[in-house]
This record gives structure tokens, C-alpha cells and sequence, in this order.
């Protein structure tokens, strides 16, 4: 089929060869964040002032959901054009010179938070990052959050976390990312127009 190797290219290509850059010799991935995490939508955008980012947060009545093996629609989760936000867990047992950690693919724009401090903001829509969370790691438990604007849609039609995130030590501090939002793609904008969505 002429098309498959060019959709496969665009969609996970990226992921792929990013990964494999950051993943390679000299540095080193400690490991894979697990693909369930705590999940909660915020219509009202509060989550910020009320704490979804801190390491005390009582997220124990937030959704469990997995990031990159299902969709949240196959776990019946409905969709809904607003805030979401994840929260997970790691270990580490020694601090290293330079920390990141690498996401394959978060589907509108995020903030990163680690322990509670914010560590990056990015407008990369459906592109891998990578973060500088050295001085944010502790050694023992860390919790990662992340805040997605869900308000705009792409081509996938999906949302949030969508790819693996992994904790990489790198043998430098990784650049800081670009926070310049993209431009929405026309195709996206038409679907929104239609549907009524801003």
C-alpha cells in the first residue's frame, strides 16, 4: 500500500527516531514511567490553584487510565474539549549528574510538573520532548504531573498522553524546548468550525 510507509512516517516516525537519539550511547534510560496513570478532567481550569500538581495531592478519586496502549474512548472514557490531567509515580535510587525525561507524544499543549515544580510548558503538538528535571528529581518516590489543554483537537482526534514517557540520564542538560505554539492545521480548524468548536 503506497501510503502506509508515509502515515506510519508521520504519526510514529517521529517518536521512533527521537527516541532512539535521546535513548542511545552515552546516555542511558533509568526507566519507563508505567503506561497507567491517575487521569481527571478540569472543566473549570482549577487545577493549578488547587494543588493537581503537588506531590500531596489526593488524586486516590481520579480515573486510573493507560496512556499508550488505549485510547480513552476504548476505556470509556468519553471525550470532552477541555483540561486534563495526568499524575504518576517513579523511582529513582541515585541522582545522576542530568536528569530528562522524554515524552513520545502528548497530544495538545502541556505543563510538566515534578514534585510539585513546574519544569516546562509545551506547545509541541503530537512531537516527542524531551525535559530537563534534574534539579526537580529527589531521590526515592516522584511524582510527575501533567496539565493537557484539550481544547483544540488534531487529525487523531485524541488527547493527552498518547505515547511512552521515559526517565533518560543524559550525558548533557537537554536544551530547553520551544514554547512557541504551532499553528492549528487547516484541516482541524474546518472540523472545528463545523462542529461549533473555538
Amino acid at each position: 500500500m503506497p501510503n502506509t510507509k508515509s502515515y506510519l512516517e508521520r504519526f510514529v516516525g517521529g517518536a521512533v527516531n527521537e527516541g532512539y537519539t535521546i535513548a542511545r550511547a552515552p546516555n542511558k534510560v533509568v526507566a519507563q514511567l508505567l503506561d497507567e496513570w491517575r487521569f481527571s478532567y478540569d472543566a473549570a481550569d482549577e487545577g493549578t490553584r488547587n494543588g493537581s500538581q503537588r506531590t500531596d495531592c489526593h488524586d486516590a478519586s481520579w480515573k486510573k487510565v493507560r496512556t499508550y496502549s488505549a485510547t480513552l474512548l476504548q476505556q470509556g472514557v468519553p471525550e470532552q474539549q477541555t483540561i486534563m490531567w495526568y499524575r504518576a509515580h517513579f523511582t529513582i535510587p541515585k541522582r545522576a549528574e542530568h536528569l530528562a525525561l522524554w515524552f513520545g507524544e502528548v497530544d495538545g499543549d502541556s505543563t510538566v510538573y515534578v514534585n510539585g515544580e513546574e519544569v516546562c510548558t509545551s506547545a509541541k503538538r503530537r512531537r516527542p520532548f524531551a525535559v530537563d528535571v534534574t534539579r526537580a528529581i529527589r531521590v526515592g518516590d516522584n511524582v510527575v504531573a501533567v496539565r493537557v489543554d484539550h481544547h483544540e483537537t488534531t487529525e487523531l482526534y485524541l488527547g493527552g498522553i498518547i505515547r511512552p514517557v521515559f526517565l533518560v540520564e543524559t550525558a548533557a542538560a537537554v536544551k530547553p524546548i520551544e514554547t512557541k505554539p504551532e499553528s492549528t492545521p487547516a484541516s482541524t480548524k474546518a472540523t472545528n468550525r463545523r462542529s461549533g468548536r473555538r
